[in-house]
């Protein structure tokens, strides 16, 4: 309080000074916003000597970043500063990676500078969302991290010609968009919604209520690409931004920063989907699933730790995965004919957990964040998605209590394939986890070009990347163009090949 009445002192007579007491007409609210930016200014300069305090380090790089990023940039450096942070990560590993700055950005502005900086002076870059990754992609030991969600996370709704689209910034994630898309529009997501939208969207994004790809509903995306230059990309793009547009629906974070995204939005409500606990085993529901029925989907899942207080799974543990085509009475009472007749046994007495966790907030609660993240995921024909699916099974009943899995929903004739995943949360198990796909890669085929979801891969490395990135020399031709230096390096991601070697030495790695 002391520190804020000075400044409010100090401000008002700067103001009062200024006019003279003969402050033209609409003088007043002049002064007024004269004082607000002077207050915000001082409690800027508070709050950085409040984070200076944490521990001082010795880096000439640190000031020299947050002069370039002030007033709007927050900037930690150093161990001490870095233990402030809350890191609000899906797997603990990534907590591990402690980049030499952070930078939490309030405007694009401080973005680009943050891009310069690292390009000048040798420094490697890395940028995070929501946290969720599986992999740690957004995070290197030793960058400049930049936490892009304190761009904010708003959401647009825009109407035209009968259609609308959703604006979004970084910190978006399914939750947020849950509360403010209205009831009548719809978009692809994944069932966890503490997952942020943007970075799900850009790398395909596959969820079990649609069927179609997050990707696809792309119509915008403000990018920030290696040069520093803010970019604005659709599809009426020509020539080599076309070619940029193209590579940033599948390999984003190798190609740029991207601080707004648009998406077409669907133009009817959510489908339903019905979870259900069930305590028939996992061989008698494979037996019993259809590839398509007339009422909706279907799909398996099982994850003891999530779905589970501690101590009351129930028979078997599995959830039975029903998407509705629609909400009318007729197909309700096909989906629930159908499991009668095939003698499905629901757990009745099944008793949820306190909360999913929805956002960075709500992790706490003894399930975020996990050791580590292993997850396989593969696409596979329908004629062989029970063999890969009860094969994987074998697996993960011996580790059920450290992993997950999810099948389907089996979309029928919908154009994408069926999945199966496996994901598991401890380093044992995560390790056991690589071994089993190598051991059975004659079934599970983990290098079959096409057949991987980018957003989940098995590790940070980049095996299996013609399951990812079945494109991936055109892919790499389009980084030589954007980003020959691989400043955006991603051991996973797309990596430049052939490059003109008159062009600047890449980024130190």
């Amino acid at each position: 309080m002391m520190f804020f009445a000075a400044a409010f002192l100090a401000a008002w007579s700067l103001v009062t000074a200024t006019c003279a007491g003969e402050c033209p007409s609409g003088g007043e609210e002049d002064a007024v916003e004269m004082l607000q930016a002077h207050l915000t200014h001082e409690g800027r300069l508070h709050e950085d000597a409040e984070i200076r305090g944490a521990g001082l380090t010795d880096d000439p790089l640190c000031e020299i970043l947050r002069n370039a990023t002030w007033p709007t940039g927050r900037v930690l450096c150093g161990d001490a500063q870095m233990q402030t942070y809350g890191w609000d990560v899906y797997n603990q590993e990534c907590a591990g990676l402690t980049p030499r700055f952070l930078l939490e950005p309030q405007t694009v502005q401080d973005v680009q500078t943050a891009v310069k900086f690292a390009r000048e002076h040798q420094v490697n870059i890395s940028f995070r969302g929501s946290g969720h990754t599986y992999d740690c992609v957004a995070f290197k030991a030793g960058s400049l991290n930049i936490d892009l969600r304190t761009l904010g996370s708003n959401v647009t709704i825009s109407y035209s010609g009968g259609s609308a689209t959703a604006k979004m910034e970084p910190g978006v994630n399914f939750a947020k968009m849950f509360a403010t898309l209205p009831s009548t529009l719809s978009f692809t997501h994944g069932t966890c919604e503490s997952v942020g939208v943007m970075g799900y969207t850009l790398h395909g994004g596959w969820g079990a209520t649609t069927s179609t790809w997050a990707n696809e509903s792309i119509v915008e995306i403000e990018v920030i690409t290696a040069d520093g230059e803010l970019r604005t990309l659709n599809a009426a793009n020509q020539g080599n931004e076309a070619k940029l547009w193209d590579a940033m629906h599948v390999a984003a974070s190798s190609f740029g920063i991207v601080t707004n995204l648009t998406i077409q939005l669907f133009n009817h409500s959510e489908r339903s989907f019905w979870f259900l606990p069930v305590l028939n085993s996992f061989d008698y529901l494979l037996s019993v699933l259809p590839d398509e029925t007339s009422f909706g989907w279907i799909g398996l899942a099982r994850w003891d730790s999530v779905f589970y207080q501690k101590n009351t799974i129930l028979g078997s543990g599995w959830f039975l995965q029903i998407v509705l085509k629609d909400d009318s009475m007729w197909t309700k009472a096909k989906a629930v004919a159908w499991i009668m007749s095939k003698l499905i046994i629901i757990g009745i007495t099944y008793q949820s957990p306190y909360s999913f966790p929805s956002s960075a907030e709500t992790w706490d609660l003894g399930r975020y964040p996990f050791q580590t993240a292993s997850v396989f995921t593969r696409f596979y024909p329908r004629t062989e998605i029970r063999g890969a699916a009860k094969l994987l099974e074998g697996f993960f009943a011996q580790h059920a209590a450290d992993c997950r899995y999810n099948l389907g929903p089996i979309q029928g004739t919908a154009p994408r394939l069926p999945l199966v995943t496996v994901e598991c949360n401890t380093p044992s198990s995560a390790e056991l986890l690589k071994q089993f796909v190598k051991e059975n890669s004659n079934v599970l085929q983990p290098n079959r070009p096409g057949s991987g979801y980018i957003k989940l891969p098995l590790d940070g490395s980049s095996s299996y990347r013609q399951a990812y990135f079945p494109q991936y020399a055109q892919l790499s031709a389009t980084k030589c163009i954007w980003d020959p230096t691989d400043f955006f390096f991603l051991e996973n991601g797309i990596h430049p090949s052939g490059c003109d070697s008159a062009r600047a030495e890449p980024v130190k790695k």
